[in-house]
């Protein structure tokens, strides 16, 4: 309690009743602009290249397949050891 008051901050800062500050940039933020960035290296490398190489389609498939799981499991995904403690 004491570090609150040092520090000046929550553990998990929130607005309002309902949104999440640390939830909204770590999983919304964070995760979705993991797979736009993925998704739009794709599209350059087809507009350079008129191709994408193989290795870029299996990363972006692997990092699209991930997000999704994320996004199915987030639930569990919050009450983990990790994040509980974080």
């Amino acid at each position: 309690m004491l570090w609150k008051m040092v520090l000046g901050m929550e553990l998990y800062p929130r607005i309002g009743k309902s949104f999440d500050i640390k939830v909204f940039t770590n999983c919304r933020f964070g995760m979705m602009s993991w797979a736009v960035l993925a998704v739009t290296y794709c599209i350059k490398q087809y507009e350079a290249n008129a191709k994408v190489s193989d290795s870029v389609l299996v990363n972006t498939t692997l990092m699209l397949v991930c997000v999704t799981k994320f996004f199915w499991w987030e639930a569990g995904y919050l009450n983990t050891m990790d994040i509980a403690h974080d």
